[in-house]
């Protein structure tokens, strides 16, 4: 049976004990609201892989905006996203921590500028949200993030009402807000595991891959 390659490349964040989770320092959201390049509401279209200069597989992500919350763009018009990693013929490149974006799912994603100067998602996995419904309201809910905050306590995640939160964001943006915020709230699960995280994690653990 012919070997899979499978690449895990290292980042500059450290490794938990989960083979798929990374430890992030979780800015407050009113810092990653202002270090923002866009954030946006917009839904999953297409994805595809490729190499891109740097020899390096790269997945871009097209969404399609529903509404813009910061920055120039305008809604009805697509997004596309670089994320690092990828599966392209036999070769597959895993980082942790890197988000994904299944076409018809509909996200909140703050994004910023990687050395290319190509949109990415704000530090990974802290700039994408889910919407979920939960006992009859929308909540905004990240994927699995673990870490510390910026005073090297660790970090609790929690839920956020989603109305609550886009309002707090615009608020933000067009300076007219300054009272904490209001939007947490209590949930037996504030995280939200994405299907394509299980699928990755899954397969990574295969004894026909090859793991370099």
């Amino acid at each position: 049976m012919r070997m899979l390659r499978l690449v895990i490349v290292p980042v500059l964040l450290l490794l938990s004990s989960a083979a798929h989770a990374v430890t992030y320092v979780v800015p407050a959201d009113r810092e990653m609201i202002q270090g923002s390049d866009d954030i946006v509401v917009a839904t999953g279209v297409t994805s595809l892989v490729e190499q891109n200069t740097d020899g390096a597989i790269v997945t871009r992500f097209t969404l399609r905006l529903e509404d813009v919350l910061k920055g120039d763009r305008t809604a009805g018009e697509h997004l596309v996203l670089t994320e690092r990693g990828g599966a392209l013929g036999e070769r597959v490149t895993y980082i942790p921590g890197t988000p994904r974006y299944q076409p018809g799912e509909r996200y909140l994603v703050f994004t910023e500028t990687d050395r290319n100067g190509e949109p990415v998602t704000y530090g990974m996995g802290l700039g994408q949200f889910f919407f979920v419904a939960r006992k009859g309201r929308m909540l905004s809910l990240r994927a699995e993030i673990e870490g510390f905050d910026q005073n090297l306590e660790r970090h609790v995640e929690k839920a956020r009402d989603a109305a609550g939160f886009l309002a707090y964001i615009r608020g933000i943006v067009t300076q007219r807000v300054q009272a904490e915020p209001r939007y947490f709230v209590e949930s037996p699960d504030a995280q939200f595991t994405p299907q394509s995280e299980w699928t990755i994690a899954t397969e990574a653990t295969r004894g026909s891959y090859l793991m370099t």
